[in-house]
């Protein structure tokens, strides 16, 4: 239970005071008492977030608007210190219309009764925050995947994302979010090189390099994606399938791998009714979910016969490139609409117009 009571607790303020020599507190401040003080020090802090009477169990908040009051008290320290850092401490998401004020925004979703001497840790830079995002944060209420099904009064939530929830869909319409899932930054930076990619016979291998180009040690997290390139039917953008974390000293640089297997590639076919390997997708690297360091393409040729209604054109006649000639006129026409268009096909690759071209090479 969140409101289970607990034997040791230490707020924030004690545990900054054996860190910091010379500390001012503001409980239920109004705006301008934070104002004037903030002016006073080297740095701030503002701890802001979602009371326990705006988020809980058992009730849905009306929507992720964050409490006015807060927006008002932040942008008016951080007008008078630019050192301010934000803590926010709540359990989901909300807007942030305050989020180009502070220097700094450290989000600890729900700590327990150490929250005090862990967030005072990693502010003196004790720790070091190596969280990643696992769900995007949206900019407004009505960009949320679910926003048009949700909010009903009745006993019954509609289900309509399909598979398109969360950064799926964000990533498939563009949507701009304040930040996307995976993402985090931590008090070094890193960098990642000389990516491979190779298909193996459980999946696929995934190797690279990751250096800690700071100056200090911290974690980052390799994160791998799959988008599907030969299907009738609507996929996401990318998809995570996979990922790595580690830590690197300062300077240190290593060689890190990532497994995919196939069961972690299979999507469901409505044709078939159950979870399938698709033949040709799309893997990709990212440091979080919007940021793309390499991709690459993977095949996985069904072995011939084990054709669906789903099954890509191109394939097949990659596969049997004696049905070419007898097959030419037909797709032309149903492509093109002309039984007799000037292209040709090699080997299952397709040369000539380019509306077909780039239609039969799908595959």
């Amino acid at each position: 239970s969140s409101a289970a009571s607990d034997v040791y607790k230490r707020q924030p303020l004690d545990a900054l005071k054996k860190r910091y020599r010379r500390i001012a507190y503001v409980g239920e401040p109004d705006v301008r008492e934070a104002e004037t003080i903030a002016g006073e020090y080297d740095a701030c802090i503002v701890f802001a977030g979602l009371s326990e009477l705006q988020e809980s169990e058992g009730y849905d908040r009306k929507s992720i608007a964050f409490p006015s009051e807060q927006t008002k008290l932040i942008r008016a320290v951080c007008r008078a210190n630019p050192n301010t850092v934000v803590v926010l401490t709540q359990g989901g998401v909300t807007e942030l219309p305050w989020i180009d004020a502070p220097k700094a925004v450290l989000l600890t979703y729900l700590l327990g009764s150490a929250y005090g001497e862990t967030v005072a840790r990693v502010l003196a830079g004790e720790g070091e925050p190596s969280g990643r995002l696992a769900e995007s944060w949206i900019a407004r209420d009505e960009d949320g995947s679910a926003f048009p099904y949700y909010g009903n009064d009745g006993e019954t939530a509609e289900y309509g994302e399909s598979v398109f929830v969360g950064y799926r869909m964000y990533l498939t319409k563009g949507t701009k979010v304040n930040f996307p899932f995976g993402y985090g930054l931590s008090y070094t930076a890193f960098r990642f090189s000389d990516v491979s990619f190779s298909t193996t016979e459980g999946g696929v291998h995934v190797s690279l390099s990751v250096e800690n180009t700071g100056k200090r040690g911290g974690r980052t997290v390799v994160q791998i994606y799959a988008k599907v390139l030969c299907s009738d039917c609507a996929y996401p953008e990318a998809e995570l399938v996979g990922f790595r974390k580690i830590r690197l000293e300062a300077g240190e640089r290593r060689k890190v791998t990532v497994e995919i297997p196939k069961e972690d590639l299979k999507r469901y076919s409505p044709a078939t009714g159950k979870r399938e390997l698709l033949s040709r997708y799309e893997i990709s690297v990212r440091e979080n979910s919007e940021k793309v360091v390499a991709k690459a393409i993977a095949d996985f040729p069904v072995p011939s016969g084990e054709y669906t209604e789903n099954t890509c054109v191109g394939r097949i006649l990659k596969e049997h490139p004696e049905y070419a000639e007898r097959l030419k006129g037909y797709l032309c026409l149903a492509i093109l609409g002309n039984f007799n268009a000037e292209v040709s096909i090699e080997n299952g690759e397709v040369k000539g117009d380019p509306l077909f071209t780039h239609i039969m090479n799908l595959s």
